[in-house]
């Protein structure tokens, strides 16, 4: 039942539905402590959606939290390096790169990158959402050629999201030729014009 609870909530918060997806996301998680207990690493799951809900509710402290509780269950039962803590690692750096904290934003998604690139190895699309992030962090840094790398790699492991074509994030790449070129290759890859 707390299963299904969570994936409705899921979907409810993509259609921005977020006061009916935070009481089924609290009925859940109040099921799940019940029968699992509250330290079960199932929870952390929920957690993480619960903690996404809250970030776009603007409850900032309280969704951090969420995530750290989260972190820490997943931690405790299988250790640092479980790929489970990979989405909740990107989640929490986009939760401080949201505010401002880019420093720490990166250190985050620097964490899941290694995770990922342990489970995975190279060239594996998942690892994806930690380089892009980090892409635009660094070009938001002014380390251009950070930035390009990362993009680089990204295209290795099959990057071709369209929000790159807008994202301000790499407003100082813009007209840059190799920035340029990795934009005409996802356009190719998506069978976009230019």
């Amino acid at each position: 039942m707390s299963y299904l609870m969570h994936n409705k909530a899921r979907a409810l918060i993509a259609m921005q539905e977020y006061e009916a997806a935070l009481e089924l996301l609290e009925r859940a998680l109040e099921i799940q402590e019940r029968h699992l207990g509250v330290d079960h690493h199932v929870i952390a799951y929920t957690l993480r959606s619960y903690g996404i809900l809250l970030r776009r509710m603007g409850q900032i402290d309280a969704s951090r939290q969420v995530y750290e509780r989260a972190l820490a269950m997943i931690r405790a039962h299988f250790g640092p390096d479980h790929f489970g803590t990979a989405p909740i690692l990107d989640a929490l750096g986009y939760l401080e790169y949201q505010v401002g904290n880019y420093d720490r934003s990166r250190r985050l998604y620097e964490r899941a990158l290694a995770v990922r690139r342990n489970v995975f190895g190279p060239g594996h699309r998942a690892l994806n959402p930690s380089l892009y992030p980090l892409a635009c962090l660094a070009a938001l840094n002014g380390e251009r050629e950070r930035a390009l790398e990362l993009l680089h790699e990204a295209l290795e492991c099959g990057y071709a999201r369209s929000f790159i074509f807008e994202d301000p994030d790499f407003d100082s790449l813009r007209g840059d030729p190799e920035f340029e070129a990795i934009l005409d290759e996802i356009r190719s890859r998506r069978g976009d014009s230019p």
